[in-house]
């Protein structure tokens, strides 16, 4: 019987407590390469943290490496590690890779935000930390582009992005979407939505739904603007606003510099929200609003469509790729155009279910099994 192929699989911040973004998608697709039956011999490496959230099975196995400072890990302490242990292939998930060792690389880049603006000194840039993410990314991604085997993006925009900007051939690059967890398509119960409603103090009033962060790309300004517009022009509602991903200190600095203060009582800041609660606040909303400037993929939207939650969205980057026919959309340079397709959504009863069947159709596109079966495509073509 011929020997298993190695497969390792970096998912560096896996272990942290809070994940976002690329964390959730890696653990999504790990927890079912673990259950998955598969030729290969499949080792993931992760930093050590206090978050243990994948356990071995056959086949299947979970390495914690020393942590240490995000660059220093992934391009010293990985490498030394690789070249210690018998790898066929080296998968790694979040953009980023080594940009040396020679074994075969195969490299997840889920987008280019990073390389649209020269974050480092941009003060509206997101945090310091997130500042110097998308620095130090935009210093790698292009040598590990060139350097890579093959390359995986999460959507066909993202595709086209890459082969332009980085001038890599068709190829070497495919798509493998992401997906949304069979919990964000299960309908909650009117108590487990209150209870969910309680546990992070929202209040009994209908609300939009908005997930944030301090990227500028994610038109936190946008957002609120139009929502003190639409407080204004259509005092008949009584929608507040929830929004994940800010502190209250920077949500304060925003209505206060936005001149919109008269309606903060009307804007909740939720944090961290439990990964088992996040199907239950997108349901409890009326509407999803999603107007960034630019994703990679737009998971919220998924997620949201899966649970019956319809979806206003940006009329750019990936968003209708992802939303198709499913969603209204919107110039997000102009929150005018928000508070008005938010009115419309809210005034016509056919046009909502119309946009909640379609988006529940949309979604069931999009699973974590099928974005399985053609990751483990592509392993079956490098190792070929």
């Amino acid at each position: 019987m011929p020997e298993k192929k190695n497969i390792s699989i970096e998912a560096q911040r896996l272990f942290r407590k809070q994940k976002h973004g690329m964390d959730v998608v890696a653990l999504e697709l790990l927890q079912r390469l673990r259950n998955a039956e598969t030729e290969f011999a499949i080792k993931v490496l992760v930093k050590e943290d206090e978050d243990p959230c994948l356990q071995n099975s056959k086949n299947f196995s979970v390495t914690t490496i020393p942590p240490a400072f995000y660059p220093l890990w992934e391009q010293w302490v990985l490498p030394r590690f690789l070249s210690n242990n018998k790898t066929d292939l080296l998968h790694c998930t979040g953009n980023t890779a080594p940009i040396w060792g020679k074994t075969p690389l195969l490299v997840t880049i889920h987008d280019l935000i990073f390389l649209e603006e020269n974050y480092l000194f941009k003060k509206d840039g997101g945090s310091l930390y997130q500042r110097f993410g998308n620095f130090y990314r935009s210093l790698v991604v292009p040598i590990i582009a060139k350097k890579a085997t093959y390359i995986i993006t999460v959507s066909e925009f993202q595709r086209q992005l890459i082969m332009k900007r980085l001038r890599i051939p068709a190829n070497k690059i495919s798509v493998v979407y992401n997906g949304a967890d069979e919990r964000f398509f299960k309908k909650a119960t009117r108590p487990e939505i209150e209870t969910a409603r309680q546990k992070y103090k929202i209040g009994d009033d209908p609300y939009f739904f908005f997930l944030a962060n301090t990227e500028p790309r994610k038109n936190t300004d946008g957002v609120i603007k139009a929502f003190f517009l639409f407080c204004k022009k259509y005092p008949e509602f009584t929608h507040n606003l929830v929004i994940k991903g800010l502190t209250d200190e920077i949500l304060k600095k925003k209505i206060a510099d936005l001149g919109a203060e008269t309606v903060t009582e009307r804007i909740h800041r939720v944090g961290y929200i439990d990964y088992d609660d996040l199907p239950l606040l997108y349901q409890g909303a009326s509407i999803l609003w999603f107007p960034s400037f630019s994703e990679g993929f737009g998971l919220p939207i998924v997620e949201a469509m899966a649970g019956g939650t319809p979806v206003i969205t940006s009329n750019i980057s990936v968003m209708p790729e992802i939303a198709g026919n499913a969603a209204l959309y919107i110039n997000p340079f102009k929150h005018e155009e928000l508070v008005e397709q938010t009115y419309l959504l809210l005034t016509n009863e056919v046009l909502k279910n119309e946009l909640i069947n379609k988006g529940e159709n949309i979604a069931s596109k999009f699973t974590w099994t099928s974005s399985v079966n053609e990751l483990l495509k592509v392993y079956r073509q490098l190792i070929a």
